[in-house]
């Protein structure tokens, strides 16, 4: 009892310390809800020995093969980790440890951390079957020979202190005035400061010597469950058997658990699951939905939830629910309902589709027949007439019964009409009823009224019929309301002045308050409220999700209930005459479903009424699955606040490591994956989250239920994620959960990289200058040298001598221009970083733009040395069969960013797998690729969609690289591939372009035995093609 306390306390403590929550002894076992998971569910092994819920929050589940942890939503296996044993046995202690009996020894699981009890602790390699601490911190564990005590660092054994030498040993409880229960194979033990009792058959206690659990409950009393005899209780030193014969459906008894609102419930092999309360047992079997009748663990959450371990039908779990659900389970006739009502006496009515009309007295259900036909069993209307008289209306006319409670039903023959709509009893004790295509009858003193079309109804399918508090009668009809005033002169009838709203409408309800505000529902229009000349319609842009209203009630909280196909609403009248006053634009419907209790989400409304109001303040509506029973004072909310963890962190689908909520990410980490989850069990589909990544998303972004999120290519630093969540019922956990992402940079995303390349590219462009003119002069020098010798090449040499002048002048040109602006960037920005005290952000701006500057040089100077080296005839080729369409996809990849900053979505079709290899240089077809696909991007407008493919057809391998940039006149084209080339169109972004690119790239492909082309239009964007001779 005292551990039982601890953990609590424990488990209490997670949530904020609020009141635990339990299953209401008001209900019916069967009126619970019973959710169930199985291998479909990720359950891979569905016989479950043992549960328990550690301190944090979660679930963890011994299963006869594997160890299980689950958050909820998903089963989380520790195979791995107990290697080839299976467990047996699992218990939380006081300090937050679970411990893990297997059958090959004992493992805690404490801060995230699996550890293995050594067997040099003397605890021998047996199975662990039972584990329990007592109030002085001492931990007692059954085996399969007997019992073992743990004082944190040796176990003893205590077997023969106890008499349970060689015996296994299944239960351990120690009492409140601490006594220690032992269940054995052999009977059970009762150890006090003095003495160790024998319990089993022999000393006439037991009916059977196996016994699995022994629990104390709150009043004291011992319980016993046998694995043949039932269940034996000790209270006050008097011992009593239970047995089938007292309503057990089993007396092989596996597990015994007393819940936090007193019930003791009783597991059994083949009876189910059953509930001792108030002198009673009640039982669950698999015909009341269970997966299997064998239960061999239970344990209760901290959110109340009854969760039940089964022998080969996984894991079932009872849990409470907003509403009550009457179904055939608790005796009505039938599931599928059209009408409610309350009488007089306090009985309530419920008449069903073809089952006749069932009475629901003090929770006892009672059914009669109507007629003798099957649709006069179709109740769809019910009322008494406050003399003693039940009346009501099926789908095969009027039938009333003359006493109570009703013996028999006789049909009422003055109404003629089949289908009845609806019914109501007005204040002078007038019965009305409303038909289908037959007009509206009243019944007064055995004297009948009729009135259709001719007496002023604008139909005569009448669906519903309300008495305004002035006296009036409002009767809603296919066509609209008619509004009939009684005076003593005769009937005043009136058409609904705003009936042209619900024309081509069924209207299925009219509700007038106390302020003689009018409600009304249809089948398509939703929510309506008329006061006066003023007319408000509630639809999905108020907040109302659904299309029709079967009905409409009010409770005593100033809430409106309205029924639909889609479940039941709840939703302010304050905030609807908000809305209607133009105060708020919304307000807040709340839906409630299957998972509040509802048999079905679906209600009725072709019979009314289709709810009602009892005396005790509950409301019940009918639906195609039971009756629901609302409590509107009782509601019970989740207040347990949901702790919240991030469980694992993953790096391109690598799990990363998580050091003190740290995680480091090695560079070039493309997709980020963070998954996380907050532990309420009892509706994890409802629970919400949101998340943000510091540093790099601008506030909380809505996860909704998702329980992972992902980023990609965030840029190189260090970033707090943080994630919050709230319960089924909106209690948020504000604290949630955060960690701290680091992102390591490539070594040329560092400050000092870019520094270092700054001076590397400074000096190197200042060399190839004074190297490019050294021997421009040479050459002049030897030029004229050899003017006397060589008199008849002097025209040759003259034309040499001015070619080499005028790539001077257009180095010279560059050099001016196209190196002086990055130049300029370079110096100023380092005389900024120098000389200003910047932030983080302007720091990182400003090396951005060095480092862009410095990558444009490189560039610059790498097309001068090219444009050298092929003047020079020094350039050569490192050729290695090579896959174009892997070289093409790296170059992408490296020019991918640029095209993003541009919004140009980039496509590729790649042949596979060696198809398209060829016998290249990498570097040098890198440079023309790298060539095209960056033009492409450059000369192509913001958000314009660029095409890499290749191919091969016959012995050629073909790149193509396509824009839908401006394209290229005649004249360009014809100096397309000439060096120092300036064409008519510019770069769309301001980039930079030297000239050389298309020139280095065509004497590059032509060593490869290829060819380079274009075609192009003006207007209509560029094709670049390389060929390249095939290999293979």
């Amino acid at each position: 009892m005292y551990v039982v306390l601890v953990l609590l306390i424990l488990i209490s403590g997670v949530a904020g310390a609020q009141q635990p929550l339990g299953l209401s002894t008001a209900k019916r076992i069967t009126q619970y809800r019973l959710d169930t998971w199985q291998e479909v569910q990720g359950l891979k092994h569905n016989s479950i020995i043992a549960l328990a819920q550690s301190a944090d929050g979660y679930l963890w589940l011994a299963t006869y093969a594997e160890l299980y942890r689950f958050d909820g939503v998903t089963f989380r296996n520790y195979e791995s980790v107990l290697g080839n044993v299976q467990p047996r046995s699992l218990y939380q202690d006081s300090q937050g440890r679970m411990w893990i009996g297997t059958t090959g020894g004992l493992f805690t699981y404490s801060n995230g951390v699996f550890s293995k009890i050594p067997l040099d602790a003397g605890l021998p390699q047996r199975t662990i079957s039972a584990v329990t601490e007592l109030r002085d911190g001492t931990l007692l564990f059954g085996t399969q020979s007997g019992l073992f005590s743990y004082n944190g660092a040796l176990f003893q054994n205590r077997s023969i202190e106890f008499d349970v030498v060689n015996s296994a040993v299944w239960s351990i409880t120690e009492t409140e005035d601490g006594e220690i229960w032992i269940g054995t194979e052999k009977g059970a033990r009762r150890k006090t400061a003095s003495f160790v009792e024998q319990i089993d058959t022999t000393s006439g206690f037991l009916q059977h010597n196996v016994v699995r659990s022994i629990i104390e409950d709150r009043f004291g009393n011992i319980w016993i469950g046998t694995g043949g005899g039932g269940i034996t209780r000790y209270r006050n030193g008097v011992f009593s058997t239970f047995s089938t014969k007292d309503g057990l459906p089993s007396n092989v008894i596996r597990i015994l658990f007393e819940d936090r609102n007193g019930s003791v419930w009783i597991g059994s092999s083949g009876g189910g699951l059953s509930r001792y309360l108030n002198g009673r047992f009640e039982t669950l079997t698999s015909v009341d939905g269970l997966t299997t009748d064998v239960i061999w663990a239970l344990c209760q959450d901290r959110e109340g939830s009854l969760w039940i371990g089964t022998g080969g039908g996984g894991l079932n779990r009872l849990r409470d629910s907003r509403f009550t659900a009457l179904t055939k389970k608790e005796g009505i006739s039938n599931n599928f309902l059209w009408t409610v009502y309350e009488d007089g006496r306090g009985v309530q009515w419920i008449g069903t589709n073809g089952g006749g009309i069932t009475a629901w007295d003090n929770g006892t259900a009672r059914t009669y027949t109507v007629g003798t036909t099957p649709l006069s069993n179709i109740v769809r209307t019910v009322v008494d007439d406050g003399n003693g008289s039940l009346w009501v209306g099926t789908s095969d006319g009027v039938f009333r019964s003359p006493s109570r409670p009703p013996h028999a039903f006789r049909r009422f023959a003055p109404i003629t009409a089949k289908l009845i709509y609806s019914v109501t009893r007005t204040s002078d004790n007038t019965i009305w009823f409303g038909t289908q295509n037959n007009g509206a009858y009243a019944v007064s003193r055995e004297r009948v009224r009729h009135i259709t079309t001719e007496e002023g109804l604008p139909h005569n399918s009448v669906r519903t019929i309300t008495e305004h508090p002035d006296g009036s009668l409002w009767f809603g009809t296919d066509s609209g309301i008619a509004i009939m005033s009684r005076t003593k002169a005769g009937d005043d009838w009136e058409m609904f002045p705003h009936n042209g709203l619900l024309a081509n409408e069924e209207l299925r309800e009219i509700y007038i308050d106390a302020d003689s505000v009018v409600w009304v529902g249809t089948d398509k229009g939703a929510l309506r409220r008329f006061r006066g000349d003023q007319v408000t319609q509630y639809g999905k842009a108020e907040g109302y999700d659904a299309i029709a209203v079967h009905e409409i009630q009010e409770d005593d909280l100033g809430y409106l209930w309205l029924t639909c196909n889609k479940g039941i609403f709840r939703v302010s009248k304050s905030e609807l005459k908000g809305i209607a006053d133009g105060v708020i634009a919304t307000t807040d419907f709340t839906l409630y479903g299957i998972v509040d209790g509802m048999g079905s989400s679906e209600c009725n409304g072709g019979g009314q009424p289709a709810g009602w109001k009892m005396r005790n303040g509950t409301i019940w509506f009918p639906t195609m699955k039971g009756v629901t029973i609302v409590s509107p004072q009782k509601l019970p909310t989740n207040t347990i606040i949901p702790p919240v963890f991030i469980e694992q962190v993953t790096a391109d689908g690598t799990p990363a490591d998580i050091v003190q909520s740290a995680v480091e990410l090695a560079a070039g980490a493309n997709r980020v994956t963070i998954n996380f989850s907050a532990l309420s069990l009892l509706a994890p589909e409802l629970v919400k989250f949101k998340y943000m990544m510091e540093g790099h998303d601008q506030g909380w972004i809505d996860g909704g239920n998702s329980r992972s999120v992902s980023y990609t290519n965030i840029a190189p630093g260090t970033y707090t994620f943080r994630v919050i969540a709230s319960n089924n019922d909106g209690v948020w956990n504000y604290d949630g959960a955060s960690i701290t992402v680091t992102q390591q940079p490539h070594f040329y995303q560092t400050s000092w990289f870019g520094i270092s390349i700054l001076l590397v590219i400074t000096g190197g462009a200042f060399s190839a200058y004074r190297y490019r003119i050294r021997s421009l002069k040479q050459r002049e020098q030897e030029l004229t040298q050899l003017v006397d010798e060589r008199t008849h090449n002097l025209q040759i040499e003259k034309e040499r001598a001015e070619q080499a002048n005028r790539f001077k002048s257009d180095l010279v040109n560059i050099v001016a221009h196209d190196l002086k602006n990055p130049l300029t960037t370079i110096v100023g920005m380092s005389h900024l970083l120098r000389e200003e005290e910047f932030t983080p952000d302007a720091v990182k701006e400003s090396a951005v733009a060095i480092s862009g500057s410095a990558e444009q040089m490189v560039r610059l100077i790498t097309d001068f040395l090219s444009v050298e080296a092929m003047e020079q005839g020094r350039i050569t080729l490192n050729k290695a069969p090579l896959n174009l369409s892997d070289l093409a996809g790296y170059v992408i990849g490296t020019n991918r960013y640029l095209a993003e900053r541009k919004q140009q979505p980039i496509s590729t079709r790649f042949c596979s797998g060696d198809e398209c290899t060829v016998l290249g240089d990498q570097d040098r077809l890198y440079q023309c690729i790298e060539n095209l696909i960056s033009n492409a991007i450059k000369y192509s407008p913001i958000g314009s969609p660029i095409d890499v493919s290749v191919e091969r057809t016959g012995s050629i391998v073909r790149l193509s690289v396509k824009d839908l940039g401006a394209g290229l006149s005649d004249e360009d084209q014809k100096k397309l591939f000439g060096k120092f080339q300036k064409l008519s169109p510019r770069p769309t972004a301001n980039e930079s372009s030297n000239g050389l690119g298309l020139s280095i790239a065509k004497q590059i492909i032509e060593l490869h035995g290829g060819k380079i082309r274009a075609e192009s239009q003006l207007g209509r964007g560029s094709t670049f093609i390389i060929e390249l001779p095939a290999t293979g």
